[in-house]
């Protein structure tokens, strides 16, 4: 039976650093994290960092990219690189996703590597921009081997441990 985990929640609610807290207590695992870019206190951009450590900046004010998201220039070509360097799904790994959103669909390879993680036989987890709605993340919202969990301050640490637990079970 697959375990697929998409995380949705409100903007700031606590999702990427729940994916973060799950995937740091998972020794075999693959996937990856996106991050904050902060220069001076100011959010700038965002950077992707693997399981592997390797990392690439996927947005950021100062690009020159043509394919903008708000005040951030989308770096295409880096994502695009950056999935396609990731690793086929292992067996006995946890599979995760943080986030997906808009930024990312620009990317066909993310998009496809999304889609393996969601058939493969291995736990996945994934978080999910709420207020973004596409063909894309609707046909996921709407998959049945996928449980859409929302994060909300009232259980954002409860769920950590309770995930975990899980994940942990899946995996053995």
């Amino acid at each position: 039976m697959y375990m697929n985990i998409l995380l949705t929640g409100e903007p700031h609610v606590g999702k990427s650093t729940l994916m973060q807290n799950l995937v740091q207590g998972i020794e075999r695992k693959q996937g990856f994290l996106t991050r904050e870019i902060i220069d001076n206190g100011i959010r700038t951009g965002y950077e992707l960092v693997s399981a592997l450590g390797d990392t690439a900046t996927l947005a950021s004010v100062h690009s020159k990219s043509k394919v903008r998201v708000s005040r951030y220039g989308v770096n295409v070509e880096a994502l695009e690189t950056f999935v396609a360097k990731l690793p086929p799904a292992e067996p006995g790994n946890l599979l995760y996703i943080d986030e997906i959103g808009q930024m990312e669909l620009f990317s066909t390879n993310f998009k496809s590597l999304a889609l393996s993680y969601l058939d493969a036989s291995e736990p996945f987890i994934a978080t999910l921009k709420k207020d973004y709605h596409d063909d894309f993340t609707d046909a996921l919202r709407a998959r049945n081997d996928t449980e859409i969990i929302e994060v909300t301050r009232q259980n954002r640490d409860t769920l950590g441990p309770e995930l975990a637990s899980r994940i942990v079970t899946q995996l053995d």
